[in-house]
């Protein structure tokens, strides 16, 4: 019985106003009050008439003593309550600070990756630029090579077609000079005379300008088919003179289009060469730099996950030292709210021991009173 009253005056730490009066009156005012005035009349009920004034102080006393190590007890847990929680509040609060610290190096690092993909994508366009640039360059330059070797051909044909006619020409002058060298009057067989026929029909059918020499040409046959430009020996050979001329002109004007075809084919190749050689550089450099930027763009993409996942973290972390705060405090308020009623139980043990010392007997009546009315 002893061991159950001592336990429910441990629970008896509610909370009450202390009241600084010694009245019975006043006691059962307080919630205090009636709890132990309640324990005092089951303690009336079981001794009866026998109820002594010793009985009551020891069973008020134990109160007291068991409230002061209570309260003894909740201050020791309050001081170590508030270590631990420093303790665990430093280390999370540390723990927070950390991933804090690693949140600023992953946004630091995603931050100069980004902007290394920026650089990177600028690189990728210039080199992609510089090779178009070189590609048009080169296919302009081929197709000059190509103008080139159309213009050097025609020219190189027209010279030596003209070469070819002038010499087919001087051939038939020469063989009728020839022939009617010592002869007084002279006469154009009909071999020669379908020969130049022939030959200046094949020359107007050509377009070739040879450089303003058409018209001497074209004068020149028409000279060479005519018997009477042909009658003297002077004549024949001032034609025979122009002829020879004109091939050799021909000649020499075929032999520079060669040397000049030599030279302009040399530096096409060569200026083909340096294209070719900048395209596959920068062909080189553009697939460096498109390689180099998806690998940025990976390391981007992983420092985003990453910065994700620190973030998460942070976050948990202050949600942890926030919750681990807010536990400290609701404990320390607990344990200073049951302090605070083991205070106030104590008040009321005082108060109820002064009434026991100077009215016992009241009290005594006080309790059997209520006995007989309940």
């Amino acid at each position: 019985m002893k061991n159950i009253s001592a336990l429910f005056f441990v629970l008896l730490l509610v909370p009450f106003t202390i009241a600084q009066y010694n009245s019975i009156e006043m006691i059962q005012k307080t919630h205090e009050g009636r709890e132990l005035m309640d324990t005092l009349f089951l303690e009336a009920a079981v001794a009866g008439d026998a109820l002594n004034a010793d009985a009551v102080r020891s069973r008020v006393r134990l109160l007291k003593d068991t409230t002061t190590k209570v309260r003894a007890a909740l201050k020791a847990t309050a001081v170590e309550n508030r270590k631990l929680c420093t303790s665990a509040l430093e280390q999370l609060r540390e723990r927070y600070n950390d991933f804090n610290n690693r949140r600023a190096v992953v946004q630091s690092n995603l931050k100069f990756a980004e902007n290394a993909v920026k650089r990177k994508e600028v690189l990728v366009a210039r080199a992609d630029e510089e090779l178009g640039h070189y590609k048009r360059f080169s296919a302009l330059f081929k197709q000059n090579h190509n103008n080139w070797n159309n213009f050097y051909e025609s020219q190189r044909k027209a010279y030596k077609t003209a070469s070819d006619l002038v010499a087919r020409v001087r051939t038939q002058v020469n063989e009728l000079h020839r022939r009617n060298r010592e002869k007084v009057f002279l006469e154009l067989p009909d071999t020669y005379t379908q020969a130049l026929s022939q030959i200046t029909s094949e020359f107007h059918d050509t377009t070739y300008n040879l450089n303003g020499f058409r018209p001497i040409i074209a004068n020149l046959l028409e000279v060479a088919a005519k018997p009477s430009h042909l009658v003297h020996k002077k004549a024949r050979k001032s034609i025979r003179k122009v002829l020879s001329r004109l091939a050799e002109l021909f000649h020499d004007r075929a032999t520079e289009f060669d040397e000049d075809n030599a030279h302009e084919t040399g530096l096409f190749e060569g200026l083909d060469n340096l294209f070719n050689d900048s395209m596959a550089r920068s062909q080189r450099q553009s697939t460096g730099f498109t390689k180099s930027l998806e690998r940025q763009k990976e390391k981007v993409s992983w420092l985003r996950t990453a910065e994700k996942g620190v973030n998460n973290l942070a976050d948990l972390a202050k949600g942890v030292v926030d919750a681990k705060a807010g536990e400290c405090t609701h404990v320390q308020e607990e344990v200073e709210k049951a302090r605070s009623r083991g205070s106030r139980v104590l008040t009321a043990s005082y108060q109820v021991l002064e009434v026991l010392d100077e009215r016992f007997n009241e009290l005594k009546r006080a309790l059997l009173e209520r006995m007989s009315d309940q």
